[in-house]
């Protein structure tokens, strides 16, 4: 039976691609989560065959977090993106990630069934408006991250910051965020990547604290 995954917070979104789910697969089982923290409670004990996220839900990357999280744990998920896409950097986070089907809220029923067909190809799936955002992205930027880009941080990773400042372990910010170890040290790992904090030096958890407060992120 198909497991599926669908992380979003809004009601109506949710019964629609619930919908749209059933139709497509037939029997499926299927999980729902309003929140990065509440999915990351559901991925405890539930590995989905699909994760279909909006990007935005109770903070604007926290859909791309939870994403990164389902690769780094569930190599075998496929992934699909789904938002209003009015951010080229997000598109171009999700595809550096290896991220590469994406829904507009605007054409769901249309678009589902060929980009759920993408996905389970591996094949690319994206409107001709997201094509041409992602092109012109790489345009600009020449298919590299701009060097001055300040990382844009999810309330939860925030917090984590804020706790990692006080000194706190990995398993006292899991209990204090209601996330696993697991995922803890995840985030502390993402944090390094989004912040370009290389190598295996013990001094990197005090630089990414520097280069955060640097940044204004924490005080």
């Amino acid at each position: 039976m198909t497991k599926i995954l669908i992380a979003d917070d809004h009601d109506i979104l949710f019964e629609g691609l619930i919908k749209l789910s059933e139709n497509y697969f037939g029997t499926c089982e299927i999980r729902t989560a309003r929140s990065y923290v509440e999915a990351t409670q559901i991925l405890k004990t539930f590995a989905p065959d699909y994760l279909i996220t909006d990007i935005a839900m109770e903070e604007k990357d926290s859909g791309l977090l939870l994403c990164q999280d389902v690769i780094q744990c569930f190599q075998q998920t496929r992934i699909v993106l789904f938002t209003q896409f009015d951010n080229p950097y997000n598109i171009y986070q999700a595809y550096e990630m290896g991220v590469y089907v994406f829904l507009d809220k605007a054409n769901l029923r249309a678009d589902f069934a060929k980009a759920m067909h993408a996905s389970q190809h591996g094949e690319k799936f994206h409107t001709e408006r997201v094509k041409q955002m992602i092109l012109n992205y790489f345009q600009k930027y020449n298919g590299a991250l701009p060097k001055d880009k300040i990382p844009q941080l999810t309330k939860i990773q925030t917090e984590y910051l804020h706790l990692f400042v006080q000194g706190k372990t990995d398993e006292e910010v899991a209990e204090f965020l209601h996330v696993t170890t697991v995922a803890s040290k995840r985030m502390r790992q993402n944090l390094y990547a989004q912040f370009r904090i290389d190598g295996k030096s013990k001094l990197k958890i005090a630089i990414l604290i520097s280069k955060a407060r640097e940044l204004g992120h924490i005080s």
